[in-house]
């Protein structure tokens, strides 16, 4: 029998991947600087992370209802969808409309600056509160549930504690990938093994 999820457990491998690599590089280097000025390569990768990271959550959630009949974490999984297409999608459209901020680059960097970081705030509180919601459905429900997601619960705990601190949130560079390479493995798990819990 053929894994239907093959494809989310390479873009969790991917994702998970990239992931640090990406806030690395927003780090160490002027990226913030850059904010209002236009694209960079940059702001089209932090898309794509969007869209596979949108990609992965709808794809637990069927893999959950398909071999699982498991639809406890449907609402959680719907909102966490939503706060990363804002999250993602805002950013980049906070780029793209960065000429309406001001007549003078200085401004326009100001501005879009600001309004990014409000964005990312509020996203994070709303990733740390969805992720602690979801870590406790899971591990409410875990004698249904087989091991891979016990131990994607317990990460997603820890990641929206780390969250929802703001101030240590960065980790979530790290935990972040952590949780993607445990999905990776219930997605790629062979369909005949994933009925024994």
């Amino acid at each position: 029998m053929n894994n239907d999820y093959v494809w989310p457990g390479f873009a969790a491998i991917a994702l998970a991947m990239l992931t640090p690599v990406f806030w690395l590089y927003v780090a160490l280097s002027d990226y913030t600087d850059g904010i209002g000025y236009g694209l960079v390569a940059a702001d089209w990768v932090f898309l794509l992370m969007g869209f596979a990271t949108v990609y992965v959550y709808y794809s637990l959630r069927r893999k959950l209802h398909d071999h699982h009949n498991f639809r406890d974490l449907d609402i959680f999984l719907t909102m966490i969808i939503a706060v990363n297409v804002v999250f993602h999608l805002g950013g980049f459209a906070l780029e793209l409309s960065a000429p309406l901020f001001g007549d003078s680059l200085a401004s326009r960097h100001e501005s879009a600056l600001g309004l990014n970081m409000l964005l990312t705030v509020a996203c994070t509180v709303a990733f740390g509160v969805i992720d602690i919601l979801i870590a406790f459905v899971l591990m409410r429900n875990s004698v249904q549930l087989p091991y891979p997601v016990k131990v994607f619960a317990i990460v997603t705990l820890i990641q929206g504690i780390f969250e929802l601190t703001i101030l240590f949130s960065f980790f979530t560079a790290v935990i972040y990938p952590v949780a993607l390479i445990v999905l990776a493995v219930y997605f790629l798990r062979k369909p005949e093994m994933i009925e024994v819990v």
